[in-house]
């Protein structure tokens, strides 16, 4: 089979003669041969002869998936484990044997703690042939004990085009093994790269990046360690190293293993690098490798008593080589020493050094090996402890490896006493190697008058001075002094804390939030210093471990207590929850209203029983008596609203409560601490008074030279928000928002661009006479073309023409530049044939900003004077409607949002920074003259001594905050909370900040939340727990108002928006067979509703009488309905409401009106001038997502019956989504029409409508986009009806043009 690119990596040691041979008598040297034959791909066949009788091959740990699953053996063999955990190949009867067959498959998938005894790597294969065992893929596991000598040879057999490597040899398929043995390598040379001391083996996986420093590493320790202890090897330093990004072991992270003997070592780098430094994969690379050639370079110390020894000593010197080699710091030094002795701590008290093999111990061989090797070196005399070590461990390498195994402590003895180390050291060394640390003192901790510590290099003494006695405690880690300090210090503190765990287990009443955060801060420091030494493995008595489980695990106990506290008030109160309303509260409601934690959001759908549970818990606090009714607030936003919930807990609990809108309880607070009653504004009270106060400030304002230059300016150049077509991606879309704005200029023109907008009210503010596309003097109307209109008629033969090209003379990418130069080239040539004057202005000196510069310049070139209009001329033009209404109306809305919200001149300037560079002056000159106005409004309330609603509000929140007027309210509940604004929120977040223990439930539904553009944020709601705290929220789930498919197509509607809050509610089914019925009329047809009714009166029981409403977006849209409507339809009570008005009412049948694309549409496109956004909550990105919630309020308005009106020309967005699929609960028949004819021919995204409707032969129809789109269409020439492209095609599919 052909040998293919394997898929395992290099470093992990196969176990083929990684065993160790157990013999029936003596200690004779053991020959054998091992042969291994690649039978195929993943399978190898290894057969094993022995010159004598052996009971065993040991091949690692167990593994037992590994065993059963990968190798083969015959009948009479099975795998078996020692006391110590090691896996041996033995026969079943016991007896010996000489012979071995077994077939292994190849290793391919990572099982952890999985051994890997046999496995495929990548164009290699790495195999242990020595006794010390070997290094999984997943954890290094620990060196074997040699037991017996032996005289291998290894064949390999099947191998293609491999070459064989071992230290220091030819390569050869036949390898002769004596004594320890090799890490022997075999597979494609490419993966070999060799230095001046160093014969590196890199497996493809491993990091690249990371070679150069493996051999870089690797040549300076062999350097420095020659040096040090002299040359050890005949040639190379043999290194082979993989990587595995599975993690090393069932917690996951980063890790490196291997092992080392005979001039060579091999290591594995597991888990996954991307969140991990790369200075720190480095920094650990080099400590492995630089430990792992200790071991290669000093004595061979592996047996269990001296194990400390051979890897305390390798840790050291290999971190000490790190420093001598510039690669880490001295501080680094002693942060890793300091970690192993923190470590080695708890370890120490339970075993000694000699006898780590224990299990659970393995660790303490690095650890406290470290800090033994490092003691060892301060007690020789020397300054540099460095020398120090590396003396002792060329002493030791002096000795004979049998003496060193049979004689560790003579051997350490006799190299102290050469290096000069006297003997009462010596035995202090060896206590400590060999003792136990553990303290049993006992003492009296009441009678305590003293706490002395003596310090010295490693350990302290400590003594407690008694009342009649001093007890010491000699030999203390520095972690163990100061923890018993603290043990002493804290015991006062630590049965405090018990006493208080324990009244918080044993309460009756529902533990909030600020509770358990005042008794953390209560013992903050005791529960810092407790962590802290339980990770250093300090032994806490039972009250500490009680303090610090709670604290680690206080989350789920709190939560546990609060649902038993919740399921036991639910069946307390089961009979007022029953019937405190007609029908049984839901369990949500239930559960809703027990609940009393800090901050309580109750997300509650449309029609789940908002008031109800708002009721339902002012009720429930009452009964339960243990808060005063005067101590409940209930919050609404308006005064029917409050007034209900105060007359309906009247009813059901006979108590009063305060329930108040915002502005009566800010009012209240105000007059209180001002000991008066305040006067309300009726500017406050009437939007027509507001407006009026607004236009006379601004009229008074006009008489003052700097004030009128801002209003002059804001008027002439800034009272739209102008955009270019520069700053759109299509021309449709430009056209979309000149719809949405149509810029009139002064002089009352409707002009096609905003340039054209600044270039005829300079005009018209400087006195140049002009007419706006004033038929051109000439004739030059064709049956091709229309008679030429230049923008801008001067008189006298003169004219302007605005052109919108760059310098370079293109075009906007949007425009034909070909075409529209050619027909600049045609009206230049025209003036040119006629003798008329033409002078031009371009869309590049706008972006200059000198367009009006210029164009003063060349009025005057050609005889046109200028003379800027006097002050009675502003007044004229502030004085019209169009102009007077504009301003009035968007100073009068910022005001009432700026000063609601509590913002700032200061605040809002600063906000500018993330407007458009183009569109930022316009903010700068608005912010400007609004400030002016927001003084004298000011003024003209103070001097009046008046306030508005906003003041009511802010006033009272400062009051609360700076002045700290009482209140006394210890539970809150606000309903329709997904209205609050700013300054509500400002406002309840005082009332709450301000008391010891005030919790707050918020009644609310963001779904709901259609009140944008009057302030309100809908992010409160979102980001409720981040702006309030620790929250519960609790979703109401039933609703009591409408049937499942009206909830269903509602919900899903909605929840398109991802930022909504996500809720899964259900309803009743449904009686009626269409509950959703798009009613699509002809276009035109005025008198639709009359059959909308005929259907509505038909499905109407005939026992009852049906409330039916008619919900438009906007209040004008009352006009449409049919004046004898109701009295055509007697068994309907029939009404109008706009859909904001609708809020918190249903019917039984709704109709919503014009679901059309337009401006008056659904959804609205009426667009709120920008400026607006400096004191409104950021707008989501999901495109509608108010329309969307304002349409939600709409559809959730019905209990049985829906019908939405669009017509078959102008479908909203919102029709087109719910014809689709997704919702099949939705009925239509509507009329056929071909869309696409629809289109305009000219800009292709506009729709085509009937402007005209006498026009039978003309163009009748023109674009919706109009008069910025120049598209129309005439009438079907066969049916006179509908359009078509042409008069030979037809909308109608009646039509013989169809």
């Amino acid at each position: 089979m052909k040998y293919k690119k394997l898929i395992i990596i290099v470093s992990v040691i196969v176990l083929l003669g990684c065993f160790a041979l157990s013999v029936l008598n003596g200690l004779g040297t053991v020959e054998g041969k091992v042969t291994i034959t690649h039978t195929d791909e993943d399978s190898w066949q290894i057969d094993y002869n022995f010159d004598q009788s052996i009971i065993g091959i040991m091949t690692g740990p167990e593994t037992k998936k590994y065993h059963d699953s990968y190798w083969d053996l015959p009948e009479s063999f099975h795998f078996t484990k020692d006391e110590s955990g090691y896996s041996w190949l033995k026969k079943k009867d016991k007896s010996s044997f000489k012979k071995l067959s077994v077939n292994v498959k190849t290793y391919k998938k990572v099982v952890l703690y999985a051994p890997q005894p046999f496995a495929n790597f990548d164009k290699g294969v790495s195999i242990n042939t020595g006794p010390l065992g070997f290094a999984s893929k997943i954890k290094l596991l620990e060196l074997v004990e040699m037991m017996h000598n032996f005289d291998l040879r290894y064949s390999f057999i099947g191998l293609k085009d491999e070459i064989i490597l071992i230290p220091n040899s030819d390569t050869t398929k036949d390898i002769a093994i004596k004594g320890s043995g090799y890490f022997v390598f075999f597979g494609n040379s490419d993966m070999i790269t060799e230095s001046e001391q160093v014969q590196l083996i890199l497996d493809t996986d491993f990091p690249s990046s990371l070679r150069g420093d493996i051999l870089s590493t690797t040549e300076k320790f062999t350097t420095l360690y020659n040096q040090e202890f002299g040359e050890v090897l005949d040639g190379k330093l043999m290194v082979q190293m993989s990587y595995d990004k599975s993690p090393r072991n069932e917690g996951g992270g980063f890790g490196i293993g291997g092992g080392a003997q005979n001039g060579q070592f091999s290591g594995i780098m597991t888990g996954s690098l991307d969140s991990i430094a790369i200075e720190k994969v480095i920094l650990k690379l080099r400590a492995f490798m630089a430990h792992e050639m200790g071991h290669i370079w000093q004595p061979h110390l592996g047996m269990d008593e001296m194990r400390w020894m051979n890897e305390g000593g390798a840790e050291i010197i290999s971190h000490l080589g790190m420093v001598k080699l510039g690669m880490l710091k001295e501080k680094g030094f002693y942060t890793f020493l300091n970690k192993y002795l923190i470590e080695s701590i708890k370890d120490l008290e339970k075993v000694s050094l000699e006898a780590p093999h224990r299990k659970g111990y393995e660790q303490l061989n690095y650890s406290g090996g470290s800090i033994a090797v490092w003691a060892a070196s301060a007690a020789i005399d020397g300054d540099n402890k460095s020398d120090n070590i590396f003396n002792m461990n060329r002493e030791l390498a002096k000795f004979s490896k049998d003496s060193l195994i049979r004689f560790p402590k003579y051997c350490i003895a006799s190299t102290f006493t050469k290096l000069g180390v006297n003997q009462e050291k010596i035995d202090g060394i060896d206590h400590f190697i060999n003792t136990k640390h553990k303290n049993n003192a006992e003492f009296n901790i009441e009678t305590i008058k003293k706490i002395s510590v003596s310090k010295g290099i490693l350990f302290d003494d400590l003594t407690i001075s008694l009342e009649n006695t001093n007890i010491k405690f000699k030999r203390l880690t520095r972690n163990q002094s100061s923890y018993l300090q603290f043990k002493i210090k804290n015991l006062k503190p630590i049965n405090a804390a018990i006493d208080d765990i324990s009244k918080l287990l044993n309460s009756d009443k529902y533990i909030n939030n600020k509770l358990i955060v005042s008794w953390v801060a209560k013992y903050k420091d005791i529960l810092k210093e407790l962590n802290i030494y339980a990770a250093k493995k300090n032994i806490l008595n039972i009250d500490e471990l009680k303090v610090l489980k709670f604290y680690r695990n206080h989350e789920n106990i709190i939560k546990d207590l609060n649902n038993k506290f919740i399921n036991n008030e639910l069946i307390k109160f089961k009979t007022l929850f029953d019937k405190i309303e007609d029908n049984p509260l839901s369990i949500q409601q239930r559960k809703s209203i027990v609940t009393d934690e800090d901050s309580t959001l109750v997300v509650a759908g449309a029609g789940t029983g908002k008031t109800s549970t708002v009721v339902g818990k002012v009720s429930y606090l009452i009964k339960k008596n243990e808060i005063d009714a005067k101590e409940i607030l209930a919050l609404a936003y308006g005064n029917d609203a409050a007034r209900e919930v105060k007359e309906r807990v009247k009813e059901k609990v006979k108590h009063d409560i305060e329930s108040k809108t915002f502005h009566s309880l800010g009012r209240a607070i105000v007059q209180k601490f001002e000991a008066s009653k305040n006067k309300i504004s009726d500017a406050a009270t009437s939007k027509y008074v507001l407006h009026n106060l607004i236009a006379d400030i601004l009229r008074v304002m006009i008489k003052d030279e700097r004030c009128r230059k801002l209003i002059i300016n804001f008027i002439s150049y800034h009272r739209y928000p102008a955009k270019y077509l520069d700053q759109f991606n299509t021309q449709t879309n430009y056209f979309e928002y000149l719809r949405k704005h149509e810029p009139e200029t002064l002089k009352g023109d409707l002009v096609k661009s905003f340039e054209e907008l600044l270039i005829a009210d300079w005009l018209y503010l400087n006195g140049v006479y002009y007419e706006y596309e004033y038929p051109y003097e000439h004739k030059t109307a064709s049956m091709q073309r229309n008679q030429y209109r230049p923008d801008f008629y001067l008189g006298d033969g003169k004219y302007l023409e605005h052109f919108g090209i760059g310098k370079n003379g293109k075009t906007a990418p949007q425009i034909n530049s070909q075409t529209y130069n050619a027909s600049i080239v045609w009206k230049r040539n025209l003036h040119k044939q006629h003798n008329t004057t033409l002078i031009e202005t371009y869309s590049w000196e706008r972006q200059e900003g000198t367009i009006l510069q210029n164009l003063e310049k060349k009025l005057k070139d050609i005889g046109i004077d200028i003379k800027p209009n006097d002050p009675e001329v502003i007044k004229e033009i502030f004085e019209r409607d169009s102009v007077n209404k504009k301003i009035v109306s968007l100073i009068s809305d910022f005001l009432g949002i700026f000063k609601e919200g509590q913002y700032s001149i200061e605040e809002i300037s600063n906000n500018l920074s993330g407007i458009n560079a183009s569109e930022r002056e316009r903010y700068k000159v608005f912010i400007e003259l609004f400030d002016e106005v927001y003084k004298r409004y000011q003024k003209y309330l103070k001097d009046r001594q008046e306030l508005d609603f906003a003041d009511l509000i802010a006033r009272a929140t400062y009051l609360i905050n700076n002045r700290k007027v009482k209140i006394n309210f210890k539970r809150i509940i606000v309903d329709e909370y997904q209205d609050i604004s700013r300054g509500r929120y400002k406002f309840l977040k005082s009332l709450i900040d301000n008391q010891t223990d005030c919790r707050i439930m918020c009644v609310g539904d963001d779904w709901q939340s259609i009140y944008g553009f009057n302030g309100s944020d809908i992010n409160f709601t979102f980001n409720f727990e981040k702006v309030f705290g620790k929250t519960e929220r609790i979703d109401l789930d039933k609703s009591f108002r409408f049937t499942q498919p009206i909830l269903d197509v509602s919900s899903r509607f909605i929840q398109k928006n991802p930022l909504q809050l996500k809720k899964v509610i259900s309803a009743r089914p449904s009686k009626i067979k269409n509950t959703l019925e798009i009613i699509e009329s002809e276009f035109g047809n005025k008198e639709y509703l009359y059959d909308v009714f005929k259907r509505i009166d038909s499905e109407r029981p005939k026992d009852k009488k049906w409330n039916v409403v008619i919900l438009g977006r906007y209040n004008h849209l009352e006009k449409e309905i049919p004046e004898d409507l109701s009295k055509k339809f007697k068994k309907l009570n029939i009404d109008f409401m706009s859909v904001h008005k609708s809020k918190g009412l249903g019917a039984d049948v709704i109709v919503i009106l014009r679901l059309e694309t337009g401006k008056f549409g659904f959804p609205g496109t009426m667009e709120n001038d920008p400026i607006m956004n400096l004191v409104r909550a950021e707008e989501q990105t999901y495109a509608n997502a108010e329309e969307r919630r304002v349409f939600y309020v709409a559809l959730t308005r019905a209990k049985e019956k829906i019908y939405l009106c669009t017509n078959n020309f102008f479908p909203s967005e919102f029709i087109n989504e719910l014809k689709t699929d997704e919702y099949p609960e939705i009925e239509y028949d509507g009329i056929v029409v071909n869309q696409a004819l629809l289109a305009c021919p000219e800009c292709t995204n506009g729709k085509l409508y009937l402007k005209y409707p006498k026009r039978v032969n003309g163009y009748a129809w023109i674009c919706s986009l109009s008069p910025y789109c120049m598209g129309k269409a005439k009438f079907c020439k066969k049916c006179q009806k509908l359009p078509g492209i042409d008069r030979n095609s037809c909308l109608d599919p009646m039509c013989e043009n169809s």
